[in-house]
Parts: C-alpha cells; structure tokens; sequence
C-alpha cells in the first residue's frame, strides 16, 4: 500500500513537470529543460539549465540517454551531484566535476536509463553551503529501450537580451562609480516566446568591493511576445565608497523559471575624495600707473583654484583690507561650482586713501565652499611705491603628495590669443591633455605626473577655436583621460569626418608615452594604465590607421610627448615628461602630417615659466605670431629651429622635433596652411 501511495506521487509530481516547463526532445534522447527560478534571497546561488538539443546538437541512440545543463554561478562552486533514480532500485550518485569553479560550464553526462520511470536530480552546492537543485523524469520500457514521454509543445515566453545592448552610464561620464554619485545600468530586453512574460523582475549579485553600494532595480511587469524593451537599474554610491571593483551580474526573472541570461558588468569605485579649493596665483597692477600708490586705483587678480579630486560646490572669495583702504566692488565674491583641477580668476580693485599710514597693505583672502571643510586663508601684502609691472606674488603652500599641479595665471601665449572670423565647419578636431597619473595609480609620485599637460589641451583648444577656425561644437576636449574615454572619443571623430568628403582633422595629444621595449613600438599612455602594461595604451600605428581610415583630406598630429620610455628624477630633471629605449619610426598612411615634440632617445620637456610643455608653447607661439597664417613648412621650420634652442636655454637637454609624413604626400604638404 505504501509503495502504491509512492507510486501515484511520483507519478503527479511527473505529470506536473509535464505540465510546467519540461520538455523532451522526440528526436533524440536529450532531456532539456528551462532555469528553475531563485528568489532574492538565493541570488548567489548557482542557476542551473538543462539545454535543448537544437542548441548543443546533442543525441544519444538504445537504453542511454545524455542530460545536458549549463551552470552558471557568480560565486565559487564546491559540489556537482547528479543523483538517479529508479522505480524500485537504489538511488544512484554521480559526482559532475573534480574541482570547484566559478563562472559557467556545460555539464554533459551519458547515463544508462533504469527500467521504468528514471528520475534525474542535479544538486549545485556552492562554497558557503548555498544549494540549488533540479529534478526531471524519463521513462524506459521493459525492454530497456527509451521511451521519449510524448508531450505537446507548451507555449512560453523566451527572454533574451539584445546583443551589444548593455549600457553603464555615471553621471560625470568617467565610466568609473564613485562616492557620492549615481549610475545607470541599461540594457534591451526581448521576448521570442509564443506568450507574453507576466510578473518580471530584476533579480541582483555584487561581487567585489560592493560596501556603500545601493542596487535599484525598475520595475518590468509584462513583455509581450515579440516585442522588446529597455531595462534600466540604477546604482547608487554612498561616501564610505572604497576604491577597487564591482562585479554586478543581473537577470530577469520569470515566475515560471523562463528567466534569461546573466548579464554581467564590472566597473571601477572610487572612495570619497575632497575637493581643495586655494589661491595658486596672485598678481597686483596698477590701472593708473606702474607703481602702487595712495589715492590711485591699484588691481589685484587672484587665481582660485580646486586643487583636490572632488567637485567643489558653493564656492566663496570673500575680501578683507585694512581701514582705509577704499574697496571696488562686492567683498563677497560667488564662484560657484569648482571641478578637480578647475580654476576661475578674481578681479578686484581698491584704493590706498591718504588716511592709510604704513607702506604694506596685507590683504586677507578666505575661500569658502558649501561643506565648510576644505575651504583655506591667505593674507597677500603689496608694498606702496613697489613697481607692479610684472609683479608675481607665489602664495601657494607646500603641497602634498598626489596633488594636482596649481596653475598661473597667464603664460605670454595664453592672453591675447588672434580671432579670426572664418570658420571652418569641416575641420574637427580631439584635443588631450594626461597630467595627473597618480590620482589613477596610487604608487605614483606626484613627480611622474606631465606638469602642465591640462594647461595645454585647454590653451590649444582656445587656438583652435578662436585663431584656426573650427567650429566650437567640433572640438572634443579630455583632460585626464582613460582608455575608454579615449577610445570613444576617437570613435566619435573618425565617424563624423568620414560624412565629409573633405573633412580635415585635428588630433592633439599631451602626456606620457612609452614604448613597447620588444617591439620598441610607441604607445600614449591613458592615465588609468601603468607603465607594466604598456600594451592596453594607445598604440600610435593603431591609432595613424584610425585616422588614414577616414579618408580626411587633411589629418594633422601634434603629439607632446616621447616614447623613449624616461625616468623624470633622471639628471635632475624632475619634470622630463617620461628610461631610454630608441623607439622605431611608426608609418604613417593617408594625407597624415605628425608633428612630435621630440625624436630617438630624448624625452619631451616642459618649460616652467610659461607653464606649457616646450613644444606646445612654441607651437602656439606661431600661431599667435602668425594669426594661424602659417603654412606647414614655416612651422616646420620654426619648430626645429626654436625647440631645440629653447630647451638648451631653459633645461639644458637636448630636445628635436621631428614631421612624419606619408610617402603619398610627396612634398605637397609643405605649402599646405593651418
């Protein structure tokens, strides 16, 4: 009676899963099924899949039978059993794997089917004692040959996720999660079922350094057949984020088990970093004579500037003179919002009144921000009767390690830049300044940095702009830039010159570059790759056919940087731009003309007084002599004779530029005008 009572239950538990989900192929003797469905609290546990024969091909001919599954875990996997049963014989246990994985494998097992009804049941358990486990029966005669149980094709839903889909999107388009900012996940979501998926929802796994991290899945509800939608999971960041990696894996789930896919997207943190907001340069001049005098209208400009990693919001300058002391303006001064690195200058003027009896006027400047943290406090001093022509008074402190380079307030090339009014709307342009690769790689020295690399890319940019033509909206500016944002930018400029027949591109790079020490290929290094992988830069072969691809009329590189490798500390030059290795000359193909700072085994230096990279000066120098007037020979010809001379000068190195050219070019190029 007791075996009968068995009996009938096993028998309903196998007509329910025949009911529910499973399926068995008529053709061969595969049984496949789709994946049982795991709630929120078991998210990291394993999924498992039993696979259809029309996706791995699968077939199996007499009293045998092969069961296929895919598992998926996002963590460590301990254990694989497959345990079968018989009607009335002894259970029988196969162990699936020999050691422990991560990830996803296909499991394949050939089994020799049980008279009568067999019951198959594949047990996951992973390394924290996590279990997930599905069952499916099969059905052989008394002759022990297979009898696929027949069964009409159950309609379901199918979810996929669109190929090439996958978004992660943060809100400063670093492409890195960090304290205090918000994230997007999306992807398209479609359904190739028969019926629509009712009561969908985003089942979540972190992975990695997911401490401070807030998942909010959207809501889904219902995809009808052959339709598709977008799926969107925001990701939030607290301020006790720490730097390192997340793993997110996501997947809908369907209550009947017909979830989809994992997807999986990893992505860099970073911790909390404050801003640092001080005055980095201070200059006085007079409006009406040279000298700072009683009674006459005295001007001080200040350079604020954010010297730390974070944004800096609500930022305040507020003035304090001694009595009697006239004052022009507010003493209160708003700047508003301050990026890492970003500095706004401060006009104010006064006057010395008769009343006023000592000859030093200290004037106190208190810089505010919205937390009330980082904030700092100089007092600068004018002296009455001193020449203020060209007087410079330096109020920046010591600072420390990892900062960002301060910046001046003017070079003799960044004021008076030439304006022209033709504009070019062919001409487009990307423009790179890499300064700070110790933000990115904390075993820098704030030394390795490319002083005055962002100062540049911003100034050239300026000239673009405003003395060569081309059109604001075509120039795409990165400062500080990753790989990624490199690599897309280039994309984005390549695409567009190619829907121009006579396009004409620009491409300008300050930074390191380094090179391959057994290919002695050149690379430009992104601020998030280090010196040991050289190979995940920016290959210049790569890149010169990147830009020959587009087929531009004209493609102009400027690039300030060396690619000999260099050690900056070396002979005391502790702001050579990059050990020595003579890198080979890279082709170059199409209509390309490759203006570099420096050739062989020099390295690319910068000229401290200007606060630009040697090279980038003297080009800009041209420029602003010329008003972009100039053809490529002339600047040819001025840069091989003024770089080499200047850096001798002011650094007592060596330093020649070279021209690359394509050979197709011939020498037309050299009458060809900015």
């Amino acid at each position: 009676m007791r075996n009968s009572k068995i009996w009938l239950l096993g028998l309903l538990i196998f007509q329910y899963h025949i009911l529910y989900g499973q399926q068995f192929s008529g053709e061969t003797n595969t049984v496949y099924f789709n994946t049982r469905n795991v709630n929120s609290a078991t998210v990291k546990l394993p999924l498992i899949t039993w696979l259809s024969p029309e996706q791995l091909n699968a077939s199996v001919q007499g009293d045998s039978i092969e069961l296929i599954a895919r598992v998926y875990s996002s963590t460590m996997l301990k254990s694989l059993q497959l345990i079968q049963s018989g009607e009335a014989e002894m259970k029988q246990q196969y162990s699936l794997i020999e050691i422990g994985f991560s990830g996803e494998q296909i499991i394949k097992k050939k089994i020799r089917l049980k008279n009568g009804n067999n019951s198959f049941e594949l047990i996951a358990e992973n390394a924290s004692g996590g279990k997930v486990s599905s069952a499916r029966f099969v059905k052989a005669n008394s002759t022990e040959t297979v009898k696929i149980v027949p069964s009409k094709k159950i309609a379901t839903p199918l979810l996929f996720v669109k190929e090439n889909s996958v978004v992660f999107k943060d809100s400063d388009n670093d492409g890195s999660l960090n304290a205090n900012e918000e994230a997007y996940v999306k992807f398209i979501l479609g359904n190739k079922g028969a019926l629509a998926g009712k009561d969908l929802r985003i089942s979540y796994a972190l992975e990695g350094n997911e401490r401070s991290i807030l998942i909010e899945p959207g809501p889904i509800m219902r995809l009808e057949p052959g339709k598709e939608i977008e799926i969107s999971t925001r990701i939030t960041a607290g301020q006790s984020l720490e730097t390192g990696k997340v793993l997110l894996s996501l997947v809908v789930m369907e209550p009947n088990g017909f979830d989809s896919d994992p997807v999986q997207i990893q992505f860099n943190t970073e911790a909390y970093k404050p801003p640092m907001i001080s005055i980095t340069d201070a200059i006085f001049n007079s409006v009406a004579s040279n000298k700072l005098e009683r009674n006459k209208t005295t001007g001080l400009q200040l350079l604020v500037q954010n010297t730390g990693f974070g944004t800096a919001e609500g930022v305040k300058v507020n003035v304090d003179f001694p009595e009697n002391i006239y004052f022009i303006g507010d003493r209160v001064i708003d700047l508003g919002t301050l990026s890492s690195g970003e500095a706004k200058k401060v006009d104010v003027e006064f006057i010395v009144t008769s009343r006023y009896k000592t000859n030093e006027v200290p004037i106190k400047i208190t810089l505010l921000e919205k937390l009330g943290k980082h904030g700092s406090e100089k007092t600068v001093t004018a002296v009455l009767d001193q020449p203020l022509t060209a007087v410079q008074l330096n109020v920046v402190s010591e600072k420390p390690k990892g900062a960002i380079v301060p910046l001046l307030l003017r070079s003799t090339v960044d004021s008076n830049i030439p304006v022209n009014n033709a504009t070019h709307s062919n001409r487009y342009a990307l423009v790179i300044g890499n300064e700070d690769y110790s933000q990115f790689q904390p075993g820098l020295q704030v030394e390795q940095n490319v002083a005055f690399a962002k100062n540049d890319a911003n100034v050239f940019k300026e000239y673009l702009v405003k003395t060569l033509g081309v059109p604001q909206q075509n120039v795409y500016l990165l400062l500080d830039a990753t790989r990624g944002q490199i690599n897309r930018e280039l994309e984005r400029v390549s695409e567009l010159a190619k829907l121009n027949s006579n396009s004409e591109l620009i491409f300008y790079y300050a930074g390191h570059g380094l090179p391959d020490f057994e290919t002695r290929k050149g690379y430009l290094i992104p601020v998030d790759v280090s010196g040991s992988n050289i190979r995940d830069g920016i290959s210049l072969s790569d890149l010169y056919k990147k830009l020959a691809a587009t087929k531009a009329a004209r493609i102009t590189v400027f690039l300030d940087a060396c690619f000999s490798g260099g050690g900056r500390g070396e002979n005391g030059l502790l702001a050579a731009r990059t050990v020595k290795v003579k890198p080979t000359g890279d082709l170059v193909d199409g209509n390309i003309i490759v203006f570099t700072a420096s050739s062989g085994e020099e390295v690319s230096l910068p000229l401290k007084k200007e606060s630009h990279g040697l090279f980038t000066y003297h080009v800009l120098r041209k420029f602003q002599e010329t008003n972009g007037n100039v053809t490529m020979h002339e600047m040819q010809n001025y840069l091989s004779y003024q770089v080499p001379k200047s850096s001798l000068t002011e650094n007592g190195m060596k330093q020649t530029p070279q021209v690359l050219t394509s050979p197709k070019l011939d020498l037309n190029w050299l009458n060809w005008k900015f």
